[in-house]
């Protein structure tokens, strides 16, 4: 890989747009990647300490994030937070979910400027069944795929490595990266920063 350029102090993200859907986005050029993953599992706060400043809006509330926010980093170059998914404790939030599954696949699908997908985990549960179809389909349209298992700090070592394991025992594909991470500890850091540069360069 090339040696990284992307983030630096002098190259910060800038805020772009945010968009209800794939067909609101208004350019699809250049080159994205494009971070998901279930509601609350830790995207913003990932996308933040890339940019080494607060850029992404965070909350400890699930389903907060209802757009497909875009961040550039150089011209034509761009992060992607999409909206998280699979929280439905209400009426409403089920029917949005399912909504929110179909916005997601859709921009996989279909935005050509996606370079690579980084699918967070929180490394307290195992993947789920929309985490699964993202698998899929990023394996069908040869989209480069990274599992983040994010929170690995709010277990302890051992524990942490158990789960760790479980996950490269589900995932036997070896087209597929699985990073542990930790925002806080920025442990994996280095590594999904070097795989971001190279995917956009």
């Amino acid at each position: 890989m090339k040696k990284n350029k992307t983030f630096n102090d002098s190259n910060p993200l800038r805020f772009l747009t945010s968009a209800p859907d794939r067909s609101s986005l208004p350019f699809d050029y250049g080159k994205e990647v494009a971070f998901t993953g279930r509601s609350n599992v830790g995207k913003s706060s990932v996308i933040n300490i890339l940019n080494k400043k607060k850029i992404a809006l965070t909350s400890k509330i699930p389903g907060r994030t209802k757009f497909i926010n875009l961040f550039e980093i150089q011209d034509g170059k761009r992060l992607v937070d999409l909206p998280g998914y699979g929280y439905s404790k209400t009426l409403e939030n089920k029917k949005s979910k399912f909504y929110w599954e179909k916005i997601i696949k859709e921009y996989i699908c279909y935005r050509n400027s996606l370079k690579g997908l980084v699918l967070l985990i929180d490394i307290r549960q195992l993947l789920k069944d929309f985490d699964y179809q993202i698998i899929k389909i990023s394996i069908y349209k040869k989209i480069p795929l990274v599992i983040l298992i994010n929170k690995i700090d709010k277990l302890s070592y051992n524990s942490s490595k158990y789960q760790i394991n479980k996950f490269y025992n589900i995932i036997s594909t070896s087209s597929i990266q699985i990073i542990p991470f930790s925002s806080l500890k920025k442990i994996g850091l280095n590594r999904l920063k070097k795989i971001i540069e190279y995917w956009l360069s």
